[in-house]
C-alpha cells in the first residue's frame, strides 16, 4: 500500500493477491499476514498468503477478506508460476464470494494471468489480467466479476533507489496512474511513497528486513474515503530446492 497500491511488480510473496507471475521470483518458503484498519466504517481489508518453491515452480495459497458483517467480499486464490527465461508467468485461479445482509449471498470463480519480465538488471515491466475469462456472479442478473488490466515498469536508479509506475484499467471504468518510489534508507530500513490519479490518494510507509523476517507499515490518504493503516508481516522458512 505503501508504494500507491501498485501490484504488477510489488513483492513477490503478494503475487497470490496481485500479480502471479511475480511468484517465480520468490526464493524461499513463505508465509505473510496483512491487516489494514480504515477510517471508512466496513473498509477493513485482511490478507494471508502462503508460498512454497519447487524444482518445477512456484505454489501459492491466498485468502482475502473485506468488509464488515453488513456486507464482506471473500477470496481464496491457489496460484502457480515459473520462471521462462527472462520472463516469469503465472495464473491464478480465485473462489469469489459476496455477502450483503439482507440480500444474501454470491458466488463466482474467475481465472487471472500476468508475467513480469527483467530486460536489463535495472529495468523490469510487468502485466497482469483479473478475471480473463470475464466469469459471473451466481445471481439471477449473472453480475459480471471486475476485469482490470494492469501494466508497470520498475527502474534500480541506483542500489537502494526504486521507481515504479503502473496504469491499472478496469474495462468499465476510467484508468488510474499510479507512482511509488522505495528508499534503502539505512541496513535494510525502507522509506516507501506512492500516489494516484485521479483519485487523488496518497500513501507512505516505512519497513525492515531481519534475516528471515520482514515488517512493515502503511499510512494512506485518499479525498473521498478518507485514512487507512496497514501492518504486514513476512516470515521466510527456508531457502526453496530450485
Amino acid at each position: 500500500m505503501a508504494l500507491g497500491r501498485i501490484s504488477a511488480l510489488t513483492d513477490p510473496l503478494w503475487g497470490t493477491t496481485n500479480n502471479p507471475g511475480g511468484l517465480a521470483k520468490t526464493e524461499f518458503t513463505s508465509a505473510a499476514f496483512a491487516y489494514e484498519v480504515a477510517t471508512l466504517p466496513g473498509a477493513n481489508r485482511l490478507a494471508s498468503a502462503f508460498i512454497k518453491p519447487l524444482n518445477w515452480g512456484t505454489w501459492g495459497l491466498s485468502a482475502f477478506r473485506f468488509g464488515d458483517e453488513i456486507y464482506h467480499e471473500q477470496f481464496v486464490s491457489v496460484s502457480f508460476a515459473n520462471q521462462l527465461g527472462i520472463a516469469s508467468l503465472g495464473g491464478r485461479i480465485n473462489y469469489v464470494q459476496y455477502s450483503a445482509e439482507g440480500f444474501g449471498t454470491s458466488r463466482g470463480v474467475s481465472l487471472d494471468f500476468g508475467g513480469v519480465a527483467q530486460l536489463t538488471p535495472q529495468l523490469s515491466i510487468g502485466a497482469y489480467i483479473t478475471n480473463l475469462t470475464r466469469s459471473q456472479l451466481n445471481t439471477l442478473h449473472d453480475d459480471p466479476l471486475p476485469t482490470r488490466l494492469f501494466t508497470g515498469i520498475q527502474l534500480e536508479l541506483s542500489e537502494k533507489v526504486l521507481l515504479l509506475t503502473e496504469v491499472e484499467k478496469d474495462i468499465d471504468f476510467d484508468a488510474i496512474w499510479k507512482a511509488g518510489v522505495e528508499w534503502d534508507v539505512y541496513k535494510k530500513i525502507f522509506f516507501r511513497t506512492g500516489y494516484q490519479l485521479p483519485l487523488r490518494t496518497a500513501s507512505f510507509g516505512v519497513g525492515t528486513v531481519r534475516s528471515r523476517l520482514s515488517i512493515d507499515y502503511a499510512f494512506q490518504w485518499q479525498r473521498i474515503s478518507g485514512t487507512s493503516h496497514q501492518a504486514s508481516a513476512t516470515y521466510r522458512f527456508q531457502r526453496n530446492q530450485k
